[in-house]
């Protein structure tokens, strides 16, 4: 699924709900001036026959009051939305101005446009018929695999922030000796191990700290970046979980993270390991990753160790 469009990663949670109030309006059947000077009118129009043939959907309008001509579309309980309405002429080098019925998602191509075009995920039509048909097409959840992907290299780099720690301190270690390579380690390693004590205090402390900082560097080293993506929402007025399991080599293969498969449970069945960390991790600020523990991303989102 492409998202070329940094509009089609818009969270739920940035919008604030927009309603269209307008029902009833006349559409002349050529492109006359009436059909250009009418936008916020004939979008509300759009929106209003949209919704009538996807039950369900929500409209919302950033509330940050940017873009407000882009009515974005989405479903209760969904963290992201699903693409959005605008009514106007997005083409480009047009003769003459004319505005479209657009829906834009990322489940379209255009291939009148090249992939890095706006354009190219964006379905336009003059007619309105033919825009609520090519909304109800393209307009679809964003599936469970692609938002347990959106922030899992946040994720990733958390993880290896810490696995980088074991190593600096190790390194920091080898400095405070005068070691310019890990070859020598394992010599001293294994001459701790056996119980050498050197004459000098000052080195043998040194010796037994970096041999210490080395072990837990190359135990830390054998630690996989396992998780399960968790978000949790309200479905029908009960707990509802949506968990992926993601695993770390699966991840290296690069998978296809739209057809990930995913588990629904509710408070009652939700495994008792992950309620607990979902738990500890959600009285923290998002963006906090814990090492063995998990990362909070925020909206009920959370990213737990296996």
């Amino acid at each position: 699924m492409r998202t070329i469009d940094k509009h089609f990663d818009i969270a739920v949670s940035e919008l604030t709900e927009w309603t269209p109030t307008r029902t009833k309006i006349h559409i002349p059947k050529d492109n006359t001036e009436e059909l250009v000077s009418l936008p916020e009118q004939y979008i509300e129009i759009f929106a209003t026959q949209v919704q009538k043939e996807m039950r369900g959907i929500k409209f919302g309008v950033k509330a940050n009051g940017s873009y407000q001509h882009k009515k974005f579309v989405y479903m209760e309980g969904y963290p992201y939305t699903m693409g959005y309405l605008h009514y106007g002429d997005p083409r480009e080098n047009a003769e003459q101005k004319v505005n479209h019925f657009c829906v834009s998602a990322p489940t379209i191509m255009n291939e009148k446009y090249a992939d890095y075009n706006s354009n190219y995920a964006m379905k336009m039509s003059v007619n309105l018929n033919q825009g609520v048909k090519n909304a109800k097409r393209y307009l679809q959840p964003v599936p469970w695999g692609v938002v347990a992907h959106k922030n899992f290299r946040d994720v990733r780099h958390a993880f290896n922030n810490v696995r980088n720690s074991f190593q600096d301190d190790f390194e920091l270690s080898m400095g405070e000796l005068g070691m310019k390579n890990k070859t020598l380690a394992p010599e001293l390693a294994n001459l701790i191990e056996n119980g050498h004590v050197f004459l000098d205090k000052d080195l043998q402390d040194k010796v037994v700290d970096m041999v210490a900082k080395r072990k837990l560097y190359q135990e830390d080293k054998q630690k996989r970046c396992d998780l399960y993506f968790v978000y949790a929402y309200i479905k029908w007025g009960k707990e509802t979980y949506i968990v992926i399991e993601i695993d770390d080599a699966q991840v290296i293969a690069s998978p296809d993270w739209k057809t990930m498969q995913h588990t629904e449970y509710d408070a009652d069945t939700l495994p008792e390991q992950l309620k607990g960390r979902v738990m500890s991790l959600n009285v923290l600020e998002q963006d906090t990753f814990v090492d063995g523990v998990g990362y909070k991303v925020g909206d009920n989102m959370f990213y737990v160790s296996r």
